[in-house]
C-alpha cells in the first residue's frame, strides 16, 4: 500500500481532498424547444437541452433513462394540453437535483393596422400580428396612415383591456364579440376593439 511521508494512506488522503473539495450536482438550464405553442395543434416532437455544473452518474428525463454524455436529447410524442417534464440528475455520491420545464397551449392576442371593416372576418384578423400568450397584456408600435385604424382583438376570456396611447388612456372602442377559427383549428370567441380615429402616425400602445 503506498503512503505519504507521514504514513497516510494516499488512497484515504485521496477521499479526504475528494470530501473537502466535493460540490454537489446542479442543473444550471432545463428548456425545450416547443415552450408555447397555438391551441388546436398537436406537438409531435420536442427538443430538450440541459446543462449540468459537472458530469452526471444518471440522467433520468421523467421516466426515461438518458445517455450520462448527451447534453439534449429528442422525444416523439402527441401532445395537444399543458404538460410538464422534469429532469433528474444524480452525481457520484448519489445526490440527485431535479428540475421541470413546461410545453404550454395559449390562444394568440392580434394586432395592427388596418381599414375600417364593415364585417369582420377570420380572415381580417388572421392578417394582423399575432401574439401567443396567456394575458391580454401588450406593448407595440405601430404606424396607421390615412385611412387606417389600429385594432386589437383576443380572447374574451382575457377580460376587458385598458388602452394607453402616447402616454394618454382610452383611445379605443369595442366593436364586436365573434367566434374565431385560429390558424390550428380552435375556434373561441373573441372581442375586437378599434382605435377610434384613423392616421395616428406611429405610436407606441399600451393594453393592460
Amino acid at each position: 500500500m503506498e503512503t505519504s511521508k507521514k504514513g497516510v494512506s494516499l488512497g484515504v488522503l485521496k477521499r479526504v481532498i475528494e470530501e473537502v473539495t466535493y460540490s454537489p450536482i446542479s442543473i444550471q438550464s432545463f428548456s425545450n424547444n416547443k415552450a408555447v405553442n397555438e391551441l388546436g395543434c398537436t406537438v409531435t416532437s420536442i427538443k430538450f437541452s440541459w446543462t449540468t455544473n459537472k458530469a452526471p452518474k444518471k440522467i433520468l428525463l421523467d421516466s426515461t433513462d438518458i445517455d450520462v454524455t448527451l447534453k439534449s436529447t429528442t422525444i416523439s410524442c402527441s401532445l395537444t394540453s399543458n404538460t410538464s417534464f422534469t429532469l433528474k440528475v444524480t452525481d457520484s455520491k448519489n445526490f440527485t437535483v431535479s428540475k421541470s420545464t413546461s410545453v404550454s397551449f395559449s390562444n394568440g392576442i392580434y394586432y395592427g393596422i388596418g381599414t375600417d371593416q364593415e364585417n369582420i372576418t377570420d380572415s381580417f384578423i388572421l392578417g394582423l400580428t399575432k401574439s401567443l400568450q396567456n394575458s391580454i397584456s401588450k406593448t407595440f408600435t405601430v404606424t396607421a396612415g390615412d385611412g387606417q385604424y389600429v385594432w386589437f382583438a383576443y380572447p374574451k376570456r382575457y377580460g376587458t383591456p385598458k388602452f394607453n396611447v402616447g402616454g394618454f388612456d382610452g383611445g379605443f372602442s369595442k366593436i364586436a364579440d365573434m367566434e374565431f377559427t385560429n390558424a390550428s383549428g380552435y375556434t373561441e370567441t373573441y372581442t375586437i376593439y378599434r382605435s377610434d380615429n384613423s392616421n395616428l402616425g406611429t405610436q407606441t400602445i399600451k393594453v393592460s
